[in-house]
């Protein structure tokens, strides 16, 4: 009896499996049966499992969205400033005073000032003439304005490829090293007796592919007719940049 002063059997700590709510002991135990019940049923709910896929869902295209805009803003940035935007009326900027005395000069007509907007480009026109119809020659200038200089580039370099690709006896392309840009010209070689000079001058500039060609009837030096297609390219350029 000495030795089991104290000691209380199973069966008298609770009887029959009886609860008693003033026993705290018993309480806890009972908090602690039905938390870890609750914990793996929570587990085990497919609007549990539905949520935590969400927040993974959700982090994801935060962290994706966080790259995004640390990579693209700096392109934005500069994108805001594009050192070309686009015209309505393109004809306003050319200036066929710099041919100089090639005949009409001084009467450029206007046959086309034309702007068509498409989806990721500015398509630009103009095309006139110079005096007489058929007695001094044509101008045209055509440019493709970007949102990106990289859009302008390709696009350079597909004319540049078909150009280079399309050479022929009637037909010279070369390569353009004396201006401050990526640069070539297509010139048609006059036949017998054809006093026609033809020159397309292409180039690209920051956002915009460009080009522009002077046909002069007269029969003026090819070297020269090159030589105004570049002072029309540049005081174009320079009259239009941002």
């Amino acid at each position: 009896m000495i030795g089991k002063l104290g000691y209380v059997p199973p069966e008298a700590r609770n009887p029959g499996g009886i609860t008693d709510d003033s026993d705290p002991t018993q309480n806890r135990a009972d908090d602690r049966v039905k938390y870890r019940a609750r914990k793996r049923a929570k587990k085990a709910s497919p609007l549990a499992k539905l949520g935590v896929a969400g927040i993974v869902v959700l982090l994801v295209a935060v962290l994706g969205g966080g790259i995004w805009w640390l990579t693209s803003g700096g392109d934005d940035a500069v994108e805001d400033q594009n050192a070309y935007s686009p015209l309505e009326k393109p004809c306003d900027l050319l200036n066929a005073d710099v041919l100089g005395d090639v005949p009409g000069s001084g009467s450029f007509k206007v046959l086309r000032n034309e702007v068509d907007a498409k989806t990721h480009k500015t398509e630009q026109t103009c095309d006139g003439s110079l005096g007489d119809d058929g007695a001094g020659g044509n101008i045209q200038v055509y440019a493709e304005v970007f949102e990106r200089d990289a859009s302008a580039k390709n696009s350079f370099e597909h004319a540049r490829k078909n150009a280079e690709d399309g050479a022929s006896d009637t037909t010279a392309f070369t390569t353009v090293d004396d201006l401050d840009m990526s640069a070539f010209a297509v010139e048609r070689t006059p036949g017998e007796g054809d006093q026609t000079v033809d020159y397309s001058l292409h180039l690209r500039d920051a956002n915009t592919y460009f080009y522009t060609r002077v046909s002069l009837y007269d029969g003026t030096d090819p070297e020269q007719v090159a030589q105004h297609a570049k002072d029309i390219a540049k005081r174009y350029l320079e009259s239009w940049h941002n």
